[in-house]
């Protein structure tokens, strides 16, 4: 009778230390009987419900008859080739396994699972997870070359020149997907009614690189914002222009013309990384200043180098 109680005893102590040992670990996931997963950490658990402290820092309660089965790993996310003896090639996520079997699921959250026995498999080929890349800054400058295509833009300026400089976070909002800041200044050489004009944009980016043979990557890329947008025609007798033709709109005087538009990029980026430093790109964008008399277009090409920061 005194061993039993003292069994007892050990038994339930045992029990304890193992439900505080659970209470104090990071749980993976729930995996509910719909198929979806909670990641979090268990703060609290009774009887029928466990308390989860989920990503956001909000908690969650959970009904334990509604739980399939909690893990304490990330394993399972990864993408999992089983090949078997007699052939079958399977393909999924291993969410769980004992020392007889693999429950297997096609789709992650899905609610459909199989089970593989461990003597029917010949071998495992398992993903790497994919990890988030820390955000690395880069700045880069640019030569630009911007060829006016609108017919009111055509008859008053030539082809501009100049250059932008970019500030860049790559890896910002996910693995490749890069977002930035760029200030530039363009001069167009002006003919007829015009001197010359010079376009000051200040730009915010988003790209998205696609790697290709490790260092080479194409980027689609849009920059939007506004730009200063100056105008001089020399000559007070020109002011009908002025203040009649130009095409920007803003504050004028006699021989001059300026105001602030909004101005988009949109186009395709070519990069190659010389180093984890340095890099060099190139591209042709669609461009646009955007005001009240209408959408003026050019087409622009860049080129220039970029390094770490």
């Amino acid at each position: 009778m005194k061993n039993y109680i003292t069994n007892k005893l050990l038994l339930t102590a045992m029990l304890m230390i193992s439900t505080l040992f659970i209470l104090q670990s990071d749980a993976r996931a729930e995996s509910l009987f719909d198929g979806s997963i909670i990641d979090g950490k268990i703060v609290s658990e009774n009887t029928g419900v466990i308390i989860l402290k989920v990503q956001n820092g909000t908690t969650k309660t959970i009904k334990k008859d509604s739980l399939i089965r909690i893990v304490y790993s990330n394993e399972f996310r990864r993408t999992t080739r089983l090949s078997l003896y007699d052939g079958t090639l399977l393909e999924g996520f291993i969410v769980d396994e004992d020392a007889d079997r693999y429950i297997v699921r096609k789709m992650l959250t899905s609610k459909e699972e199989t089970t593989i026995l461990k003597n029917e498999v010949e071998f495992i080929e398992r993903a790497k997870i994919e990890r988030r890349n820390p955000v690395s800054r880069f700045g880069a400058a640019s030569a630009i070359y911007m060829m006016p295509v609108s017919d009111e833009l055509k008859k008053y300026l030539n082809p501009g020149f100049g250059i932008l400089i970019n500030y860049s976070m790559n890896d910002l909002f996910d693995n490749n997907f890069d977002g930035g800041i760029s200030l530039g200044s363009i001069y167009f050489p002006g003919k007829d009614a015009v001197a010359y004009s010079i376009i000051t944009p200040l730009l915010l980016n988003v790209k998205y690189r696609l790697i290709f043979l490790k260092d080479f990557s194409i980027a689609p890329s849009l920059s939007a914002g506004y730009s200063f947008n100056y105008l001089y025609s020399g000559e007070p007798e020109r002011s009908p222009y002025m203040v009649n033709g130009s095409f920007y709109s803003g504050e004028y005087n006699r021989t001059s013309k300026y105001g602030f538009e909004p101005f988009t990029m949109a186009g395709i980026e070519a990069g190659w990384s010389l180093s984890s430093d340095w890099y060099v790109s190139a591209g042709v964008y669609h461009t646009a200043i955007i005001e009240s008399a209408g959408v003026f277009h050019c087409v622009s090409f860049t080129a220039g180098c970029g390094m770490k920061i």
